[in-house]
């Protein structure tokens, strides 16, 4: 019983809990949407805006529910408009109207519907502007204003509005309301024009004032210019500024103001193309052809004509093309003036060519005659301006920048030297030379360059070209540069154990030629073809037997052959002689000369700067059994060669009377040295040298034997410490670059073995050259080339000569010409000497500057004071013209009182106590060249002169230099 009791009163807790608020809740209940409620239902907006609708869903409840409906938000609802041309309506209820009318607006879901009404009404007036914004009005005169509505639609359309000035005294308006207003000036101002439309919206304008021109007057009332060329009218006039004021003004300062230009063709012109135009704001009138035309200004009510010729066009101004060139040293291009006429045409004019100005003097050259083309050729690196000048009007000019950079390379020509010999173990330095774009020819820097030997095992060849012998044999040295295509050239290296390295043979064309000089009796060159040919027996003699004076000679020249190349300087070169057996190697170098030739003439002479070098070879047996002490003599050459020559100098008393010569050497490889203590000395070891000249020093060392011998360069290292200053290549040839002072030094290789000092040093000292402008036979810049250098004896002087004239005129100090004047008869009865003579080329005559031109010779003074003194007596300077006769004397200046020789010493000390001196002449009137006499006499101490360098303008010494 009480278990039945338990059960029913759990069924009626159940029931209690499954009914909410005493209803009663199907499980299985499914909601349905019944209708669909838009918001709002009805509405209204203007065309041209936006009303945002929304939706909600009507659901059904359970049964039992204590709601009538659940309504909830709703998705996937599509929107309707009725009439789509009134209203549209977007995906997310959003409605843009479009004109006016009733519009009913649908939300569809679910096969249900709900509507709204949508009243689409006028469109609503938004903005206001105000046509046009700013204007300008003359006194006295109106302008119309517009008041303008932008509406909700998108459309603008004139309002009505009421109008107001913000300054009557300055403008006053029609009030309205009106969609226009009528704004009058009424005196010079500006004033803040108001339009104000119905619901307050407003807008704003401004108009200005001018004053009212009442007449007009153009300036000039007659304009001329040519084609193409702009001509400026003005125009005064009397203007009211308002109601009762009247003054003048004009249009240069804008007090006259608003004048309309326009230009017609004159009556009478026939042709009808257009004379002219002309701004017409600005009355700026510009011919278009030769013609007249009228010009007329108006403003207002008032009006006035002007004349207006139109003349054939002229030259405006000068191009030159191409504009601001660059050119490489020694390049050339053309360059064209191109004259811009005012009517616009191009077209080429004469001009007058010149450097306006330049970084350094003399960059560039050109033609400077007149001519529309001119080529100018690249002479100095740096910049600077072109000027041209036109020839029909000199106010008219044209420049152009031109730069003028480093000479570059334009063709390889070959390796240098391109034939070569070396003993083994002993090196030599190889050089690809190439044509520069200023006609130079030079070293090709060894970092573009790779160099290859043909046979290692003949020859080795390192970076920069030096090359190694190894063993006796041939190899081709070949050398290839990236910096020019093609960029290959060769060279034939022979190894040798020879130290005559280069022959010089009969069979390549090489010649000999005797020479004797002074009071030598019976002086001659015997068999001189043993000295060229290929026999180690065979020899050629000098024969000096008997000489009046230590200045009697004879010698033999050895000239290069066609087929044998020219010799690059920092060689050796020399001749194995012999001298009879007893004779000592000091005899030989007393009595022994080797010297260098080129081109006939002498170029370096051992005795004047360069030190002969004597080495005894030993004793040699000739054919018949006579014995003969052999010698190897030779000189460091400085400078290229393609001759050698030996002389033997004869004397009273003569100890070797014949020297016996084996053979000539182009090129000599100093004997094996015994072993190497030391680096003892540099020779010089302290050198003055010129700028741009060159000079080559000579290391020596000790060797165990306690002598001292001169080092071979392949056994060292040259350097300089101021590069700026001197450079020293691997032969130990020092060029002078820049006044200065350079420390240079000579190292061992580490492949020489030496117990001592391993180094050593020459302190060279560099300073400017005083020939400013050198007489020269090749042209460089700043020189007058094409010179010619001659000389003469004259009057009763005995074996007087010039010898080696052309050496005056090569730009080098280490080669003079030799004036000799040992004896002259019937002096001073009979002036007798001899003399040497430098002109340049025709047409280069020299004009002296205001207050004169100091020009001269630099020559070898001696040291010594008597013949110092002896130097002023026997020595004159002149100055020569050209005539159809030959040269004459201009100006003369000569030892005395009245006219003073001035003698420059210039400090550069040379060996044969010499020493280097400039004679000259401050010359006041125009020459062609210059002359140096050497005045005999019957007892001269002085017999043989030196003549360096002939300068066609020098810097003038001062008093202490004399």
């Amino acid at each position: 019983m009480h278990f039945f009791r338990a059960i029913l009163i759990g069924l009626l807790a159940l029931i209690a809990t499954g009914c909410g608020k005493g209803g009663v809740q199907s499980p299985d209940f499914t909601p349905v949407l019944q209708n669909l409620t838009v918001t709002p239902a009805t509405a209204t907006v203007a065309a041209g805006l936006t009303q945002q609708f929304t939706v909600v869903g009507v659901y059904s409840v359970p049964p039992g529910s204590d709601a009538d409906s659940d309504p909830r938000p709703i998705e996937n609802v599509e929107w309707s408009s009725s009439d789509t041309s009134r209203a549209t309506i977007d995906a997310d209820g959003l409605v843009t109207a479009i004109s006016a009318g009733p519009v009913t607006i649908t939300a569809s879901a679910d096969g249900v519907e709900g509507t709204a009404l949508l009243t689409v009404g006028a469109p609503q007036l938004q903005s206001l502007t105000i046509t046009p914004a700013t204007s300008t009005v003359a006194v006295d005169s109106s302008t119309q204003l517009t008041a303008t509505g932008a509406f909700s639609d998108g459309s603008t359309q004139p309002v009505s509005a009421t109008w107001s000035s913000g300054n009557t005294t300055f403008v006053t308006v029609t009030a309205g309301p009106a969609t226009t207003t009528s704004a009058t000036g009424v005196s010079v101002g500006t004033a803040t024009i108001t339009a104000t439309a119905d619901g307050g919206l407003t807008a704003t304008a401004t108009v200005a004032v001018r004053a009212r021109v009442v007449s007009i007057t153009i300036v000039p009332d007659t304009g001329t210019s040519p084609a193409g060329r702009p001509f400026q009218y003005s125009a005064t006039g009397t203007i009211k500024t308002g109601p009762t004021t009247n003054s003048t003004g004009n249009t240069t300062d804008g007090s006259l103001s608003g004048v309309v230009w326009s230009i017609a063709n004159a009556v009478g012109d026939t042709n009808p193309a257009q004379v002219a135009n002309i701004d017409s704001t600005l009355g700026i009138a510009t011919g278009l052809r030769v013609g007249n035309a009228v010009v007329t200004a108006a403003v207002d009510t008032a009006t006035d004509t002007a004349a207006f010729v139109v003349t054939p066009a002229v030259l405006d101004r000068i191009s030159i093309t191409p504009a601001n060139p660059s050119l490489a040293l020694g390049a050339t291009a053309p360059l064209t003036a191109n004259g811009v006429f005012t009517d616009g045409r191009l077209q080429q004019v004469s001009v007058t060519w010149s450097l306006q100005s330049s970084s350094v003097p003399g960059i560039v050259t050109f033609d400077p005659n007149p001519a529309p083309v001119t080529q100018v050729t690249a002479a100095v690196v740096g910049t600077g301006t072109i000027l041209a000048t036109a020839v029909s009007d000199p106010s008219i000019t044209g420049t152009t920048g031109v730069t003028v950079t480093n000479a570059v390379l334009q063709a390889i020509v070959g390796i240098n030297p391109p034939l070569a010999s070396v003993n083994p173990g002993r090196s030599i330095e190889f050089h690809l030379q190439g044509r520069f774009s200023d006609n130079v020819v030079r070293d090709i820097d060894d970092s573009t360059v790779t160099w290859t030997s043909g046979t290692p095992a003949v020859a080795t060849i390192d970076a920069d070209g030096i090359a190694t012998g190894v063993s006796e044999g041939q190899t081709v040295i070949t050398a290839t540069t990236t910096a020019i295509t093609p960029g290959t050239a060769t060279a034939t290296l022979t190894v040798t154990n020879s130290q005559c390295t280069t022959p010089l043979l009969a069979t390549n064309g090489v010649q000999v030629t005797p020479l004797a000089s002074g009071l030598c009796l019976g002086c001659s060159v015997l068999n001189s073809a043993g000295i060229i040919d290929a026999s180690d027996t065979t020899f050629g003699t000098l024969f000096a037997p008997v000489g009046v004076s230590n200045q009697a000679t004879i010698s033999a020249l050895v000239t290069n052959g066609a087929n044998t190349p020219d010799f690059a300087g920092g060689n050796n070169a020399g001749f194995l002689i012999g001298a009879p057996v007893g004779v000592l190697g000091a005899s030989v170098a007393q009595r022994v000369q080797v010297a260098t030739l080129f081109n006939g003439a002498v170029r370096e002479t051992s005795g004047d700067l360069i030190p002969l070098r004597v080495e005894a070879l030993g004793q040699l047996i000739l054919p018949g059994g006579v014995p003969s002490e052999n010698y190897l003599v030779s000189i460091r050459t400085s400078l290229p060669y393609d001759g050698i020559m030996i002389t033997s100098v004869s004397g009273v008393a003569q100890v070797l009377s014949d020297v016996q010569v084996f053979q000539a050497c182009g090129t000599v490889t100093p004997a094996v040295q015994p072993a190497l203590v030391a680096l003892s000395r540099i020779e010089p070891i302290a050198p003055t040298i010129v700028a741009g000249q060159a000079r080559n020093l000579v290391a020596y060392g000790t060797l165990s034997n306690g002598t001292e011998v001169e080092i071979a360069d392949a056994d060292l290292n040259w350097t300089s410490n101021n590069v700026s200053a001197a450079t020293v290549d691997a032969n130990g040839l020092v060029t002078a670059v820049a006044p200065g002072l350079a420390t240079v030094t000579a190292t061992l290789k580490s492949t020489v073995t030496a117990t001592g000092a391993r180094s050593a040093v020459s302190n060279v000292t560099v300073i400017s050259g005083v020939c400013t402008t050198p007489f020269l036979v090749s042209p460089t810049p700043l020189t007058v080339p094409g010179s010619t250098a001659s000389g003469a004896p004259f009057g009763i002087c005995l074996f007087c000569n010039v010898a080696n004239p052309t050496n005056a005129i090569d730009g080098q100090l280490l080669s003079g010409a030799t004036v000799s004047v040992p004896v002259a008869l019937l002096s001073p009865i009979i002036p007798s000497g001899a003399s040497l003579s430098v002109l340049g080329p025709v047409g280069t005559t020299i004009q002296p500057p205001a207050g004169g031109q100091f020009t001269g010779f630099v020559i070898g003074r001696p040291l010594n004071p008597l013949l110092q003194a002896e130097l002023l007596d026997s020595i004159q300077v002149s100055t020569l013209r050209r005539t159809p006769a030959g040269p004459v004397v201009v100006e003369t200046v000569t030892s005395g009182p009245q006219s003073p020789l001035r003698l420059g010493l210039l400090g550069l000390g040379l060996v044969d106590e010499n020493e280097l001196v400039l004679a000259g002449i401050r010359a006041t009137q125009p020459y062609d060249g210059i002359r140096v006499t050497f005045n005999a006499g019957l007892a001269t101490a002085l017999s043989n002169f030196l003549v360096y360098e002939s300068c066609a303008a020098a810097v003038e010494p001062t008093v202490g230099d004399q």
